[in-house]
């Protein structure tokens, strides 16, 4: 067998491939016996039918199937000879082929891209540092209040912060009932979404039995171009309630975990939001230092290595989601990162083999040392989770993954910048 690579582009390469004839012989011969053995022509038994009538009745299936496997077996030791990573499956552009000559064919394979990183140390970049307002806290602690509040019917007239239950028509715009658009057992909370502004004030102080009109300046979701349409509705109260909430004490903080007072429980809800703010900053770092390798080092993908990705994700949300958008525009709005993702992993095992970066089993072990101080239990599920042996390996190739991007940031030359609260 002779082979020559040469490169299409930096994705593609091309082997031409010379296979003696002898070895297209040998397989013609061995697909004969096959026949032989198998074929079942008039007038012979299984098997006895002689070689020269196989020869002239499966002659030409007998030499395509001996060229097609014999394609299959030198591409398949030239790609291993050669070193080639292939990333689908080839196509093969030319055959020739003739009773008086060697077999020559010629393969065309996508591969990964032979990417030599540079330029990934010392990368100037920004820390978003979130800060902790008083004012988070204190909605937290309102939003836990109103979880555990208590409602119980009343026959108060309605206000802002009471629950009512009732029947909703929709009218059309003079105030006649559209037939099919009416919901009975309809539940709003007077102040909250959609019941607010001109909405609110239109139902505010009604009573159980009464009737009111009130109206909802509703969004075409068909099509967004279109101003918001103002629906009108008619609403009967059946029930009132209203909402009692407890008291902001220490029997309150308790519910929520080994906390003696208000504060206590203020203070747990701050370092909750530290600790969110610092995962939520440390992502967007580690994005932005990916950015700028991305930048320094890009290059040009295999198209069926992005398609793959891209079947993987589909797969995924036509399985675990209610589809929004068909896939043509799954596909197109998935494409960005998808090639962000496939770029990334490419360089990071280039910067991996760069940096003799590794994960030990000591590695792993002062990881589950870690979780057993927080809990033991999580651990020992942990380790018997790591005893099959390709768990263990995809648990390592996860920890490299974060010792990668740790190296990273301790050789970036990051700058800290205070944002605003999160909305």
């Amino acid at each position: 067998m002779k082979v020559v690579v040469s490169d299409v582009n930096s994705w593609k390469k091309k082997l031409d491939i010379i296979v003696p004839a002898q070895e297209v012989e040998t397989k013609k011969e061995e697909k004969i016996n096959h026949y032989q053995k198998t074929a079942r022509l008039d007038g012979f038994r299984k098997g006895k039918a002689p070689r020269s009538l196989i020869k002239k009745r499966f002659g030409a299936s007998i030499e395509a199937e001996a060229i097609d496997e014999c394609i299959d077996k030198f591409f398949k030791k030239a790609v291993v000879e050669n070193n080639i990573d292939i990333v689908s499956a080839a196509k093969i552009v030319k055959i020739d082929f003739n009773d008086v000559k060697d077999l020559e064919f010629t393969a065309e394979v996508e591969v990964n891209p032979d990417v030599e990183v540079k330029d990934y140390l010392n990368i100037k970049v920004e820390k978003d540092v979130f800060t902790v307002t008083d004012e988070e806290v204190e909605n937290t602690l309102t939003r836990l209040q109103e979880e555990a509040a208590t409602i119980e019917e009343t026959d108060d007239p309605a206000e802002e912060g009471s629950i009512i239950k009732g029947t909703v028509q929709e009218t059309d715009e003079n105030g006649v009932p559209i037939v099919g658009k009416r919901w009975e057992g309809q539940v709003f909370e007077l102040g909250k979404e959609p019941i607010t502004g001109e909405t609110l004030k239109q139902l505010e102080g009604i009573k159980k039995g009464e009737e009111r009109k009130f109206s909802l300046n509703i969004p075409q979701k068909d099509n967004t171009e279109e101003p918001n349409k103002n629906v009108n509705f008619f609403f009967t109260l059946e029930t009132t309630y209203k909402k009692k909430l407890p008291e902001l004490d220490a029997e309150f903080a308790k519910r929520f975990g080994p906390f003696e007072t208000i504060d206590d429980l203020k203070k747990h809800i701050r370092e909750s939001f530290v600790k969110e703010n610092e995962k939520q900053s440390d992502t967007i770092l580690e994005n932005r230092i990916i950015d700028e390798i991305i930048k320094k080092n890009d290059f040009e993908l295999p198209p069926s290595l992005v398609e793959t990705a891209l079947d993987s994700l589909w797969e995924d949300y036509s399985k675990d989601q209610k589809n929004t958008i068909n896939e043509e525009e799954f596909r197109d709005y998935q494409r960005p990162n998808a090639e962000w993702n496939l770029k990334w992993y490419i360089l990071r095992d280039e910067i991996i083999k760069l940096e003799g970066i590794e994960v030990t089993d000591q590695d792993v072990e002062d990881y589950l040392k870690k979780v057993e101080e927080i809990s033991e239990e999580e651990a020992k599920k942990i380790r018997r989770h790591l005893k099959n042996k390709s768990n263990r390996e995809k648990f390592k190739r996860d920890l490299l993954s974060g010792k990668v991007m740790d190296f990273l940031k301790e050789k970036s030359k990051i700058k800290e910048v205070k944002k605003k609260a999160k909305s």
